[in-house]
């Protein structure tokens, strides 16, 4: 039978940096269900079973019911709490609402990141994005103990460590 959804999100698309706001912009719109997204969110999601009749290129909500940003499950500022549980908070960023998918930071199937540390951020968010005066974060001095330990005012802490813990990475 085989897979029964392309997940073609980033097919032809382009990020361009607006020259007025200097934020990145996506090429073409992005698609109001984000197959890939959805798929991801199969394991990436704080969620119940409803119905065992998930299908890839649909949404999670289908089968699923997934949880909402809530205290004791997400930080107060929506970053996951723990574990990879990324899908809710994601699905409610700038970062989704601007058509960014989950392969636009790694690669799907590997997890490895498209480029190292806050790189994989500064691909679309240069400038001042990499400033502490915007992160508020001292550069890196070492590799945290756990992803838990990786937090602003822990002594290695960056823009991508507090926004995905669970991809922290010695600077190199």
């Amino acid at each position: 039978m085989g897979l029964l959804a392309r997940f073609d999100e980033r097919s032809g698309v382009t990020w361009t940096r607006d020259g007025p706001t200097g934020q990145p912009k996506r090429s073409t719109k992005p698609e109001r269900l984000r197959k890939e997204v959805e798929m991801c969110g199969r394991c990436h999601a704080r969620r119940g079973i409803i119905s065992e009749a998930f299908a890839p290129g649909r949404s999670l909500s289908d089968s699923h019911q997934v949880s909402l940003l809530a205290r004791g499950l997400y930080q107060a500022d929506g970053q996951m709490l723990d574990e990879v549980y990324n899908y809710g908070s994601f699905k409610q960023s700038k970062m989704f609402a601007a058509g960014v998918t989950c392969s636009d930071c790694h690669d799907p199937h590997s997890a490895k990141l498209r480029a190292k540390g806050d790189q994989v951020c500064l691909q679309c968010h240069a400038g001042s994005y990499a400033e502490v005066s915007h992160t508020h974060h001292e550069a890196p001095t070492r590799r945290p103990a756990s992803p838990a330990t990786c937090r602003p005012g822990n002594s290695w802490s960056s823009t991508c460590a507090t926004i995905m813990p669970f991809a922290c990475r010695a600077p190199t």
